[in-house]
């Protein structure tokens, strides 16, 4: 699967990393951050960095959705730093209660999807949270998919959105409709997930993507602006670049 040209990135002038140099930064439009009423962000595990980064900048409520993070996960989580002599990560628990006792930083335990059980969708999510502009992060691990159509109808509350898309050579004609319908924004940055694996074609099965509301959009003359912002998600594998149509 080769990109298609529509899919590159284009480059604008503010462009900033949020989060750390490798696996769970993203770059993105500081404008459509500093524009943010709220931070809505899918998927959590051991690392809030990216949402404590947020925060320096645009000091907002903050909704991190995980139904996967509770005492069970936490028991096995320091089980295996322990084991692996990850010292370092055996007090990650009382990190997570501090960063979640901030005044409006919430952590829902509730799956992403439908609204049923212990699960939620994204339409429930947006009413709950009133007006303003909401800031979207999507890292789901393939649920991203069951919400895609939530966000094309409501895309114009979105300043950014930030997602990573997994199986990508599965979701080929999901993704390019999902793209072509998300008109009201423009790719600033992509990257190619080398904890993942190839396609045939030598493209990455998992991208991390940038989108910005084209009212964000300040376009630069520099190519090449996110060199210098994009980092291997893991250091101990080489980079996938990423190709597309000419």
């Amino acid at each position: 699967m080769i990109f298609p040209k529509s899919w590159k990135p284009i480059n604008i002038t503010d462009l900033i990393r949020v989060g750390p140099r490798g696996d769970g930064g993203y770059c993105t439009s500081r404008a459509a951050i500093v524009s943010s009423s709220r931070l809505i962000s899918f998927g959590l595990n051991d690392d809030w960095s990216f949402e404590e980064d947020f925060l320096r900048i645009k000091n907002v409520p903050v909704d991190c959705y995980d139904h996967s993070v509770n005492s069970r996960f936490w028991r096995i989580h320091f089980v295996k730093s322990f084991l692996n002599r990850r010292f370092g990560n055996l007090t990650k628990s009382l990190d997570y209660k501090k960063f979640f006792s901030r005044p409006g930083v919430t952590h829902h335990q509730r799956k992403i999807g439908y609204d049923r059980d212990n699960g939620i969708s994204l339409n429930t999510i947006i009413s709950a949270a009133g007006p303003g502009e909401l800031f979207l992060k999507i890292d789901i691990e393939g649920g991203e998919y069951r919400i895609l159509d939530q966000i094309v109808e409501h895309r114009q509350r979105f300043p950014a959105i930030l997602m990573e898309l997994h199986d990508i050579d599965l979701h080929e004609d999901r993704i390019r409709d999902f793209i072509s319908k998300l008109e009201s924004h423009s790719i600033v940055w992509m990257n190619g997930n080398n904890y993942g694996d190839q396609t045939p074609d030598g493209n990455p099965v998992v991208i991390e993507v940038s989108f910005v509301r084209s009212d964000f959009i300040q376009p630069s003359a520099q190519p090449d602006v996110a060199k210098d912002l994009t980092y291997v998600n893991n250091p101990a594998a080489p980079p996938i670049p990423i190709q597309f149509e000419a």
